[in-house]
């Protein structure tokens, strides 16, 4: 009995010396906990500084995206303004030849009436004058003659004043046909010009809904796009904030096991081996 007692005391005094004392645990809690402080401050930082870079890079992008689509509105606007100026320059010029092409027509047909008009009354005046030196000189030469002529003359007379009659109206017809003929081409041309003008307008109206729908499907891809980064950034903050808990959970979880290796390892009034192995153990 007594050698067991004196080898387990000389094994106690091998053994005593090697374990750790509450100083070196002490000292081992402390470095943990500053290596766990400073572990968790980088992180916040790193978290702080990529939340800032990436709150500026979604401003940037917002800005830009805002700038583009404003850049794009004014440029159609302008587009669109410099058409209507320019569809109505063409309509009034039209309008203005048109005008002028009808008012020199109408000026042509006056003017071909009047001298078609002078030339009949001077034909009629050089025929009256004609007859009536006719009728005075055979007056001259014979009563007789004038008397047997008389009624030769009245009917001549009367005949070429039928057949005058009958060749004004004629006339006055072909006249009337052309200027309504004229008329009727000139209406033709002045309605086939509307259909032409109107047809353009609906282009351009066609031409303005597609420009519309394609920049509204333009702003909705970009708004997409937008949200679609917007979700890519809040999961990515997500998965840190969730890394950062993870940490936060395991460094309480070492602080605890630092406050318990902290206790004293003692038994019945001597140091408990079990306890002082673990906490000699990293």
């Amino acid at each position: 009995m007594e050698n067991r007692l004196t080898t387990l005391e000389t094994k106690w005094d091998a053994v005593i010396p090697t374990l750790a004392t509450k100083a070196d645990l002490e000292i081992l809690a402390l470095a943990t906990k500053a290596d766990v402080d400073r572990l968790a401050q980088q992180t916040k930082a790193e978290i702080t500084q990529l939340s800032q870079e990436t709150k500026a890079e979604i401003a940037q992008l917002s800005q830009e995206t805002k700038a583009e689509i404003a850049q794009l509105s004014q440029e159609t606007k302008a587009e669109i303004a410099q058409l209507s100026q320019e569809t109505k320059a063409e309509i009034a010029q039209l309008a203005q030849e048109t005008r002028f092409e009808i008012a020199q027509l109408s000026q042509q047909t006056k003017a071909e009436i009047a001298q078609l008009s002078q030339q009949t009354k001077a034909e009629i005046a050089q025929l009256s004058q004609q007859t009536k030196a006719e009728i005075a000189q055979l007056s001259q030469q014979t009563n007789t003659e004038i008397a047997q002529l008389s009624q030769q003359t009245k009917t001549e007379i009367a005949q070429l004043s039928q057949q005058t009659k009958t060749d004004l109206e004629k006339l006055s017809q072909e006249t009337k046909f052309e200027i309504a003929q004229l008329s009727q081409q000139t209406k033709a041309d002045m309605a086939q010009l509307s259909l032409q003008t109107k047809t353009d307008m609906a282009e351009l109206r066609t031409d303005l809904h597609k420009m519309s729908a394609s920049l509204r499907s333009w702003a909705l891809v970009t708004l997409l796009a937008l949200l679609g980064v917007q979700a890519g950034t809040l999961t990515w903050l997500s998965r840190q904030f969730s890394v950062l808990h993870t940490a936060a959970h395991h460094a309480e979880g070492l602080s605890h096991e630092a406050d318990r290796l902290k206790a004293p390892a003692v038994v019945g009034g001597r140091i408990d081996p079990s306890l002082a192995d673990a906490a000699a153990s990293p």
